[in-house]
């Protein structure tokens, strides 16, 4: 990657928001590098070596200024039970991947979160998942967490613990 770039909302195809400028010639706000630096100094290098046209490279512009925006105070929110209940569920037989959930123009969700729930889960003593999870689920009883799926493994859990 020669610069770098954000993700916001989940659609990063990973489960945090993410900054790529790591260890890219040109950061974010357009700053050079190190990396920048050495890759400026190899082209050089190898041009004067193999006799190659000198290369014009522009000067570089003024390093960008950035400023922390300092504490945020969270006054309000919603609590995942709140967001439920202004959304209609899917009901099916069978859990369903989320690029094959029929909302929006039935193209399904690609990005977010999905929430599967399962009625009478007391009366089951152990939770067995296999196919893992391509990014990553938590796994709620009685709103308290007992577990999380990740890195597509499969999953085993007493639930009395």
């Amino acid at each position: 990657m020669f610069f770098g770039g954000t993700n916001f909302g989940f659609m990063n195809g990973d489960r945090y928001v993410t900054s790529y400028d790591f260890d890219a010639p040109l950061t974010e706000t357009a700053n050079y590098t190190d990396k920048y630096w050495k890759i400026k100094e190899l082209i050089e290098k190898f041009t004067k070596e193999r006799g190659l046209p000198q290369l014009l490279i522009p000067k570089p512009p003024a390093v960008s200024l950035t400023i922390g925006y300092g504490k945020l105070k969270v006054k309000d929110f919603l609590s995942l039970e709140d967001v439920l209940t202004k959304i209609k569920p899917i009901v099916t037989e069978k859990p369903q991947h989320m690029e094959s959930l029929n909302i929006g123009s039935n193209y399904g969700q690609n990005f977010g979160f999905t929430l599967y729930r399962l009625a009478n889960v007391n009366k089951f003593k152990h939770l067995k998942l296999t196919g893992g999870a391509s990014d990553r689920g938590v796994i709620l009883v009685d709103h308290k967490e007992v577990g999380v799926v990740d890195n597509n493994k499969d999953y085993n859990q007493d639930l009395n613990d």
